[in-house]
């Protein structure tokens, strides 16, 4: 295979995003009819937004995703409001729209993994192997299968770190970084960002001290480039998303966890006795 004509590459890069977007078909509709049981808690609520916009209209303000149909929806950490899955529902069926909707967190994963091992100066097959390896890891089927379709966007995180590894990333590329952080947040996948950004931070440190030549020579930087632009587009994701951080704030300060663990876990040992 001749992997400096450019008509190779692309057929190459093609043939992987084909068998990521399959697999992806695979694990959804594996056990059909039959879903994961965490399906239960995200096609429901793509369902009630979409009854919602048909009866009340997209813009109306009489009707808007803080009133979440009367209950507190978006208010709650683990709710999904605002995301790609109900804007993908204003366009397919609801099943069809969780395949949309993770498509694109699919697609943005494979080409973000492709851009930065090209970006690293590696050939394009082990690119493409690396992008579809990725992309396949069990993480990702596994959280499929069970119902966890938002958990697919912890794939997007080579994308993150491509982007900040840059000297002087554009705005648009900052932007697009603050937009996924922020979707976490609006798709109760908060955890994958407590944990996903350390883990870029971290990736970014090892490439300066495993690569630092290749790094200066291609013009990215290390760890420190890193903080600094993961610290601003945080910033702007921060604004993006404060909405439902004050929304979750407000609804939980009003029902403080004040239990305490050692008589809770007590509690039911006794009563399993």
């Amino acid at each position: 295979m001749d992997l400096t004509n450019r008509r190779t590459r692309r057929w190459l890069y093609g043939c992987g995003l084909v068998t990521v977007l399959l697999s992806l078909r695979l694990w959804i509709y594996w056990y059909y009819p039959l879903l994961g049981h965490d399906h239960g808690a995200l096609l429901p609520a793509m369902y009630e937004m979409h009854d919602a916009f048909a009866r009340f209209g997209r813009i109306d303000l009489d009707f808007s995703p803080f009133r979440c149909l009367g209950l507190p929806v978006f208010s709650h950490p683990n709710g999904l409001v605002w995301s790609l899955f109900h804007v993908a529902s204003l366009l397919f069926t609801e099943l069809g729209a969780l395949f949309a909707a993770s498509a694109v967190f699919m697609v943005f994963g494979y080409v973000g993994c492709l851009s930065l091992v090209r970006g690293l100066g590696f050939r394009a097959d082990v690119a493409a192997l690396l992008a579809v390896g990725w992309c396949l890891q069990g993480f990702c089927v596994s959280h499929t299968l069970a119902g966890h379709l938002n958990f697919l966007q912890f794939a997007v995180l080579p994308l993150f770190l491509w982007i900040v590894i840059h000297e002087s990333p554009s705005w648009r590329a900052l932007g697009l970084v603050s937009f996924w952080m922020a979707h976490f947040v609006y798709t109760s996948g908060y955890y994958l960002l407590l944990t996903g950004v350390p883990s870029v931070l971290l990736a970014a440190f090892f490439l300066e001290w495993s690569m630092r030549e290749r790094l200066q020579s291609r013009g990215l930087g290390g760890g420190r480039t890193a903080a600094r632009n993961l610290l601003l587009a945080g910033a702007i994701a921060f604004c993006m998303c404060a909405p439902k951080a004050l929304g979750v704030l407000n609804f939980t300060a009003l029902f403080p966890r004040l239990i305490d663990l050692q008589k809770s876990t007590s509690g039911a040992r006794s009563s399993t006795r």
